[in-house]
């Protein structure tokens, strides 16, 4: 099925994969919350406070 490429192979790089993937999500949610002000969900714009 899978020819010459090695169970562990795919495994490792699926895992290599997912692991990349939640890196990217952690940076992503860092610089949100350095921003300093959240996102409206609806609008996209910054919610401004008083």
């Amino acid at each position: 099925m899978l020819g010459d490429v090695d169970l562990d192979q795919v495994l490792a790089r699926d895992i290599l994969q997912q692991r990349l993937e939640v890196n990217l999500l952690l940076v992503a949610a860092a610089h949100r919350a350095a921003r300093g002000l959240p996102d409206d969900a609806t609008t996209g714009t910054p919610r401004h406070y008083r």
